[in-house]
């Protein structure tokens, strides 16, 4: 799968004898969505636990690992000479 190809989701129910292939990959927006979600959660409990509780970390470094299965989109830096 390019980078730069639609992410789509396996059909459910999965039938164990005939294992998809999954993409491996989240869609850009539902990504952000979920990381989203989490970062509220995390605020919603840091005044009971303290910002540095494991659960805090936890969804914290979830989070990073949503954001890790994204396709890259690469973005370029406007050069311009010193002319």
């Amino acid at each position: 799968m390019s980078d730069d190809e639609t992410v789509q989701p396996v059909s459910l129910p999965i039938d164990p004898e005939n294992l998809p292939e999954f993409p491996g990959k989240l869609p850009r927006e539902l990504s952000m969505e979920l990381c989203d979600r989490l970062q509220a959660i995390a605020e919603e409990i840091s005044p009971y636990l303290g910002p540095e509780h494991r659960a805090i970390k936890a969804l914290n470094d979830a989070s990073h690992e949503l954001m890790t299965v994204v396709p890259f989109r690469p973005r370029y830096a406007e050069y311009t000479s010193d002319d």
